[in-house]
């Protein structure tokens, strides 16, 4: 699966850098706490450690300095410099990805009327929210209604509070104001055209759920600013059961499983052997239908060698623990041990 394993660029410690094989650590995690206890469906929201761990680092001057923002929208901010600063690139849709054209562009049409097109993507990790967001962007029409540079992408996972936020949206955004940031820029740069715009805002429950005082009050402002731009729709994706802000008028799209077709074929494209192997759907039944688990799966009886009957077995002894005992087991191992 291309894109599980391609590197990403992640705002860490004030920089971007560049964090291989991220999905795949951030799949085993959501996986592990999606499926401890066979509880499938209940995973907590917000708990997610990868944008925790930095959360009181990087938020401790947050609310002094977005409050000074909002008093004084004229005043100017440093941002990173230059040479830590990358913007990111909206990734590339899964080479493999299946069962979802009809969420896909229900989703698309609500972003073609203006009316609608405040969407937001609810449900647990690992459900496929953003490669759904990506197919939306990928779409033909949508292309069509906002072509090249009017698709801003703002990945928002290190966003840990409401001035981050501001900051990605900022370098997303790539405003050329001499290394510093204000707040009416950023609303300045979308209105300078009424070409209509989207904003894609991607693992939003970050920021609306970061750990610092206030900071949902001050998302919340942002999101409100950014919505009174009618020809700018906003896409985001977040996990949770109800979107930000009750002052904006969202559609709601809680992302379903997918269906236990499009899982095996997921199962199989990811590990072709697996093709006429009886036990596949019992396996895919047991990780609920949610395509990361299934593709997390995939990979781990296709490196293994393993039979679904075997990964049912091992899951059945050794639960979440057979994934990081498999993906960091050492390379001279024989691979056809299913994670003993």
């Amino acid at each position: 699966m291309g894109s599980m394993f391609a590197s990403h660029t992640l705002i860490t410690g004030g920089t971007f850098t560049q964090v291989n094989d991220y999905h795949l650590l951030r799949g085993v995690f959501l996986f592990r706490n999606s499926l401890r206890n066979s509880r499938i469906n209940e995973i907590v929201e917000g708990s997610d450690i990868l944008h925790q761990e930095t959360a009181t680092a990087r938020s401790q001057n947050s609310k002094e300095r977005f409050d000074s923002a909002i008093s004084h929208p004229n005043a100017r901010f440093p941002l990173p410099s230059s040479d830590t600063v990358v913007r990111q690139e909206l990734p590339l849709k899964p080479e493999i990805f299946h069962g979802r054209d009809h969420f896909v562009e229900d989703i698309a049409q609500l972003l073609l009327q203006e009316a609608t097109s405040r969407v937001c993507i609810l449900g647990p990790g690992g459900m496929g929210k953003t490669s759904v967001s990506i197919a939306v962007v990928e779409l033909p029409v949508i292309k069509e209604r906002f072509p090249g540079e009017n698709v801003i992408w703002v990945p928002c996972i290190e966003a840990t509070s409401a001035t981050l936020l501001l900051e990605i949206l900022y370098i997303q955004m790539q405003i050329p104001v001499e290394k510093k940031i204000t707040l009416d820029n950023i609303i300045l740069k979308l209105d300078t055209s009424k070409q209509p715009r989207l904003i894609m805002l991607d693992n939003f429950e970050t920021p609306w759920n970061a750990p610092s005082g206030g900071t949902q009050k001050q998302v919340s402002d942002i999101l409100r600013k950014l919505a009174r731009l009618s020809h700018v729709a906003i896409l985001v994706t977040m996990r949770g059961t109800y979107p930000p802000c009750d002052a904006i008028e969202w559609q709601p799209q809680r992302i379903p499983p997918a269906d236990e077709a499009a899982c095996r074929r997921i199962f199989h494209d990811i590990n072709p052997s697996s093709k006429g192997d009886p036990d596949v759907d019992r396996l895919l039944a047991s990780l609920g239908h949610m395509p990361f688990a299934v593709a997390l799966m995939a990979n781990l009886g296709k490196r293994g060698r393993s039979t679904a009957k075997e990964l049912l077995d091992t899951w059945d002894t050794s639960g979440t623990d057979m994934l990081c005992h498999k993906f960091t087991r050492k390379e001279h191992e024989p691979k056809h041990q299913p994670f003993g």
